[in-house]
């Protein structure tokens, strides 16, 4: 693990070296420039919202429910190619309109499964749904295709879960100062969508912020501050994004291996870039 996550270091100060842009920002606290990039990393613990599926009506059933639908979903997706991309997700979800009803679904190697409450693993992704999300998802995947505006709404549904999700590699929590990594403390990213997505009949657009305080990395929905850089994708390059963030840097076994991943994650990131404030061009 120490070798992995060695390499991974080396990968990623490789990877932001690279880039041609600013090292320093104008500091409105001190009236200078300041080094650019955050020193210090904080874990955030993650928070869920209380259950109180108890006081549901006829919760055991409304919950049987829809854990038969989420096992449907998962029999249709297993007979699709793009399932078995899915390496490994263990997705904390609490059904909210059933009071936060807690479930777990775990993914791994073209297979599933679904467990009551949240399981002892570390959660990949953590998810507030509605039943209707869910049962959106068993919609989708019935006919065997999944469309556009329908990626883009399951995109739209888990987007900061997923953004979050890559803050919280594990590498990126060792000791040390971690400007090596060239992060800025205000990034936005956006998705404009190719065509109409309606989520609860109003139209979808993937907008998301990230801020680090105090060394805490916080996701929030929407576009707020000016940021340090701004990030425009599409729905292909935001699922190459995650997998080379999230799936691909857990599985560098060599420096030469993480080089690559690096230079993956450069071009990505070179092409995505749609604006930095006028103090780090």
């Amino acid at each position: 693990m120490k070798n992995r996550n060695y390499y991974l270091l080396i990968s990623f100060t490789f990877l932001f070296n690279s880039i041609g842009i600013s090292q320093t920002e104008f500091s409105s606290k001190t009236g200078k420039e300041e080094p650019r990039y955050v020193s210090k990393f904080k874990k955030v613990k993650y928070t869920y919202p209380e259950d109180k599926s108890s006081t549901i009506e006829n919760i055991s059933s409304k919950a049987d429910e829809i854990i038969g639908v989420l096992n449907k979903t998962g029999e249709l997706s297993k007979k699709n190619s793009w399932f078995s991309q899915i390496k490994s997700e263990n997705i904390y979800v609490s059904v909210m309109d059933l009071g936060g009803y807690r479930l777990t679904i775990e993914v791994k190697d073209g297979d599933y499964e679904i467990h009551r409450g949240f399981n002892k693993k570390k959660p990949s992704m953590v998810l507030k749904l509605n039943t209707k999300n869910l049962k959106d998802l068993l919609i989708i995947v019935s006919d065997g295709e999944v469309t556009y505006e329908e990626k883009y709404r399951l995109f739209y549904t888990i987007a900061d879960a997923a953004w979050r999700a890559m803050f919280y590699v594990d590498p990126y929590y060792l000791p040390g100062d971690k400007s090596e990594f060239k992060f800025d403390n205000l990034v936005h990213l956006h998705i404009p969508p190719k065509e109409e997505a309606l989520i609860l009949g109003l139209p979808a657009y993937i907008k998301l912020t990230a801020v680090n305080v105090d060394g805490q990395w916080l996701v929030f929905r929407g576009l707020h501050g000016d940021p340090d850089i701004k990030l425009k994708l599409t729905l292909s390059q935001a699922a190459d994004l995650y997998k080379l963030g999230y799936y691909e840097v857990k599985d560098v076994k060599s420096q030469k291996q993480a080089k690559e991943i690096s230079k993956e994650f450069l071009n990505l990131f070179n092409e995505t870039i749609e604006y930095q404030r006028k103090d780090h061009e």
